[in-house]
């Protein structure tokens, strides 16, 4: 596998996440950060459920990707694995529905993550999203649960 976090950069996202207060992660995402950060080798560094146009003030985009963007581990193979089954599980309406995305190769640097001493300036993650209709789901908790649902699935 490529694109992993070294166990000491993994062990510095863990304690940030076991450090940050709940009220400092978007509530929507909460439960499914929770659930994400319980899969062995991954560790949440970043989320965003999007934003309905009553918390912009202003009209927000109709369709907006929830995502979290994460570090992984060569214990997260499974997970990568159980992506690709939950992929195939999907009819064609519900992938053009959802539009899953299982993005590699990012490389994010310190600013994001300030906070933490990491071994490298620059490190890898992943991220993982799949698309929220805000137009049909006002609340943006219909694709909270859909997202719910992957996390569970990935966990095994």
């Amino acid at each position: 596998m490529f694109n992993l976090l070294t166990e000491r950069d993994y062990t510095a996202f863990e304690e940030r996440y076991l450090q940050t207060a709940p009220e400092e992660i978007d509530p929507r995402m909460l439960p499914v950060i929770q659930e994400f950060n319980k899969i062995p080798g991954v560790i949440s560094i970043w989320s965003c459920s999007g934003h309905t146009s009553e918390e912009r003030g202003e009209k927000a985009p109709r369709y907006q990707f929830p995502s979290i963007i994460f570090g992984a581990t060569k214990d997260a193979e499974q997970m990568f694995k159980r992506f690709e089954k939950w992929c195939q599980t999907l009819s064609v309406e519900q992938w053009k529905r959802l539009k899953p995305k299982l993005n590699c190769s990012m490389l994010l640097s310190t600013p994001i993550t300030s906070s933490i001493e990491l071994s490298n300036p620059i490190y890898p993650c992943w991220g993982l999203s799949i698309r929220g209709d805000f137009g049909k789901d006002k609340t943006g908790q219909e694709t909270m649960d859909q997202f719910m649902m992957l996390v569970k699935y990935l966990q095994g």
